[in-house]
């Protein structure tokens, strides 16, 4: 759990070729410097509006976390999705190797108190 996420200050930081392989992110060797791709993310509204384009790529939603553990996508992608909350009080992060089943879904992280739209400038490729 992240209890002191601040937007324009802290980053999200992902492994290119761990879980994704971004296709259009150029990693640096400096960490937090924001440089995922605007082609590497998108947001949708909900888990239905996850297409194969979003495959390989960071993903926000708003309102969707309490459907996240729950539904499936209607395309076989291997993703990070970021999940606000209902109520307006978190995001969590998720990660899933294939969004049409549930199985092998994980939390990745909580940002605890933040659920503003994030953009690509809140994640980072190392």
């Amino acid at each position: 759990m992240v209890n002191d996420f601040q937007q324009g200050l802290d980053v999200i930081s992902f492994l290119d070729c761990g879980a994704i392989a971004f296709a259009n992110s150029q990693e640096t060797a400096g960490r937090g410097d924001s440089d995922l791709s605007a082609a590497d993310f998108d947001q949708v509204l909900g888990i239905a509006g996850l297409d194969a384009e979003n495959d390989q790529q960071v993903v926000f939603s708003f309102n969707t976390a309490e459907n996240a553990s729950t539904t499936e996508a209607d395309v076989a992608i291997a993703a990070y999705l970021a999940a606000s909350d209902g109520d307006g009080n978190d995001t969590f992060i998720y990660y899933d190797d294939d969004w049409s089943t549930l199985e092998g879904r994980e939390t990745v992280a909580v940002l605890d108190g933040f659920s503003a739209a994030m953009t690509q400038a809140d994640f980072d490729v190392y």
